[in-house]
């Protein structure tokens, strides 16, 4: 496994096929909330953020309700931004959908929070509306699993465990990773999609510099 196989940034959900099971067409519909305990009593929760309704239908998806054919890239949707009928399909391809280039496809959630949830217990909800009988899906969510800090010389990434703080990620061994020498080098940032980051100087009319993961 390459340094760059398998990451999504920080402040990120992402959903990933990572077996070979998934099947023909309409192979995953599903709805996402995430829920965030505000007190301690069982069942006390309130949504940060969701996408869908657990209503059975998947008309309020892009694609829906049969255009599976007319997929085109794996989805980013940006919480109060993006629109379900628009940013986020209804089919979720998996590597043996040949219509949607047989491959695993990964799907990112994009969320900020103004201030951090009082302590408490977060939960991802996921209603499948469909799956393929004979192929059930193997999923993987992964959130804010890695971390990117630049210097002016070097650029750097430390790995984030589930359950692991920023702080906690940031006490650890970090691995090089490349980047562009540049005047006054100080940004660099993970694309929205995971296919890699970006890293850019300060000043005017300057490069965006872009490395793919390997």
């Amino acid at each position: 496994m390459g340094l760059w196989e398998k990451f999504s940034g920080a402040g990120r959900i992402s959903t990933s096929w990572v077996g070979t099971r998934a099947q023909k067409v309409c192979c995953l519909s599903f709805s996402l909330s995430l829920l965030c305990s505000l007190a301690s009593t069982a069942g006390d929760y309130s949504t940060l953020w969701g996408i869908g309704k657990p209503d059975g239908d998947n008309r309020e998806f892009a694609l829906a309700p049969g255009g599976y054919a007319q997929f085109g890239e794996d989805a980013v949707f940006f919480v109060g931004e993006s629109e379900p009928a628009r940013d986020w399909p209804y089919a979720h391809p998996g590597p043996a959908d040949a219509w949607a280039g047989g491959r695993s496809h990964t799907f990112i959630v994009v969320f900020g929070l103004k201030e951090p949830p009082p302590e408490g217990e977060a939960r991802l909800k996921v209603r499948l509306l469909d799956t393929h009988a004979s192929g059930p899906p193997q999923l993987e969510f992964r959130l804010n699993d890695a971390v990117l800090i630049r210097t002016y010389s070097s650029a750097f990434l430390w790995r984030r465990g589930g359950a692991t703080t920023v702080a906690q990620a940031l006490a650890g061994e970090p691995c090089k990773v490349p980047h562009q020498s540049e005047p006054q080098g100080e940004a660099i940032g993970f694309a929205a999609d995971g296919t890699g980051y970006y890293t850019v100087s300060e000043g005017a009319n300057q490069p965006l510099y872009f490395f793919a993961k390997q």
